[in-house]
């Protein structure tokens, strides 16, 4: 098959670790539907999910506490499918709560719902591009895009949160550019000592960011295209792509599925619109058709040169299993009109990225069939991997070299949890960053065991991806 590079589009995901199970647990089948789910967010959060109106009547099993956030317990009632739960709770994006558990038929499940807190470490300062940020700062922006925001910080727990106006000195989160007229959210407290408090803000304040829901009028007609579909390989990813229209007007969009982390990258290259930034970010969604499936997440744009941009939505692989039964998508990254993209004649290059996929895996030493049901999509992370990465940890070597990067490692577990084997399969491109990964995971890794169907417990794998950022 042709090969061809993709359009390039850096990644600046955040510490994004592979999933885990709670111990001694069994591998359920892919489509196993579980016994009870566990959530865990803040309470402004948790009563948001109970006004849920399919999850009115499920039964309450117990509830506890995970530090300032609170633990519910809830029986799956019998005859509920899978994708009832993901409409519900989301895909692993985690839109709803701040972390979320699964329990399967044969799982030994504690009585109580307590979940002790894990320390992950927090700078209470640090840089950024060579300015100071404030531990206190929550967001900057307009006036008005600012104008609810206090609210959701105190219902989150910030109880002095209030709007002041932006300094030179501030840094906004994530911003497309600094504005001299803009105004700040200040917490008005040391945001390191309110994790969850802050989870809480983003998630409920991203939800103000969602692109509305796109009337026909605004939406471009659906795109079509002659071109075929191609194929390109990168040493952890996947990708196919096509092209739609020519000259000034031309789009592609490319997949992108990132090799065992259950994680897929959208990628729509345009033409720039008038007076939009270079760079940006925000929150989009792709809309499958005819199902209506509809899958969230973050979008990032960057400029391209000659007046193109690709901008990237990050979301759940599990849109893959869908894509056969489906003749179009709709993009809406939040910006100018939703795209609609026809994507038929996409089987056969569906099931090649899937082949890449498993072919790297085997690359790796991993059998694919045994490596993907310990990674079912959705699955939470309750070993919460970050805190092995607290900001001491960072190589002195590599601070003196202004060196940073993302680091996807993949780890071989034994039957007790310990790490065996780390391979680094896509490097930061600093090799002491890129050790102190592996060292970390060998040395100090403990995760959680795993049996087969037959209830032995096995050895696995996991993959896991740190993004190391120069500390302050």
């Amino acid at each position: 098959m042709n090969r061809r590079s993709s359009c390039a589009l850096a990644l600046s995901a955040i510490i994004m670790l592979g999933a885990s199970r709670p111990p001694v647990r069994p591998v359920p089948a892919p489509d196993a539907v579980p016994v009870a789910v566990e959530i865990i967010a803040m309470p402004v959060e948790i009563a948001k999910l109970r006004a849920e109106p399919a999850m009115r009547d499920w039964p309450l099993l117990c509830q506890g506490k995970s530090g300032e956030e609170q633990v519910m317990r809830f029986a799956v009632p019998a005859g509920t499918v899978r994708n009832a739960l993901t409409d519900i709770f989301g895909d692993a994006q985690h839109p709803h709560v701040a972390a979320r558990r699964y329990w399967f038929a044969g799982d030994i499940i504690p009585k109580a719902c307590n979940v002790p807190v894990l320390n992950l470490v927090l700078a209470p300062r640090h840089a950024r591009g060579g300015v100071e940020v404030s531990a206190q700062l929550l967001a900057a922006g307009p006036a008005e895009r600012m104008a609810t925001l206090p609210g959701i910080a105190r219902d989150c727990g910030f109880s002095r949160a209030m709007i002041r106006p932006f300094a030179d000195t501030d840094v906004a989160p994530r911003p497309a550019d600094w504005r001299a007229d803009w105004v700040t959210l200040d917490a008005g407290e040391k945001v390191a000592k309110h994790n969850a408090a802050i989870g809480c803000f983003r998630r409920l304040s991203a939800e103000q960011g969602r692109p509305a829901p796109v009337p026909a009028a605004a939406m471009s007609p659906t795109a079509t295209s002659q071109a075929a579909w191609l194929f390109d390989q990168e040493p952890s990813m996947c990708i196919i792509q096509r092209g739609y229209g020519d000259g000034a007007d031309r789009r592609e969009l490319a997949l992108r599925e990132h090799v065992g982390l259950r994680t897929i990258d959208m990628v729509l290259s345009r033409p720039k619109l008038p007076d939009e930034p270079d760079t940006w970010r925000g929150y989009g969604k792709a809309t499958l058709l005819p199902s209506g499936r509809v899958f969230e997440g973050e979008t990032m744009a960057i400029g391209l040169g000659g007046g193109r941009q690709a901008i990237r939505l990050a979301t759940d692989a599990a849109l893959l299993d869908l894509l056969a039964a489906s003749n179009a998508v709709v993009l809406d990254t939040g910006h100018g009109p939703a795209a609609a993209l026809a994507i038929d004649h996409i089987a056969v290059p569906r099931d090649t990225l899937r082949a890449c996929h498993d072919d790297v895996m085997r690359g790796w030493g991993v059998d694919p069939a045994r490596f993907r049901p310990l990674t079912l999509p959705g699955e939470p992370d309750p070993d919460q991997l970050a805190r092995y990465f607290p900001s001491k940890a960072y190589p002195h070597d590599a601070i003196s070299a202004h060196h940073d990067g993302r680091v996807v490692a993949l780890i071989a577990l034994a039957p007790d949890g310990h790490v065996t084997k780390c391979d680094v399969v896509e490097s930061s491109h600093s090799p002491s960053l890129d050790r102190t990964t592996c060292d970390i995971a060998l040395k100090r890794f403990r995760l959680s065991m795993f049996r087969d169907a037959g209830g032995k417990i096995v050895a696995s794998w996991r993959m896991f991806a740190v993004l190391w950022v120069m500390p302050g």
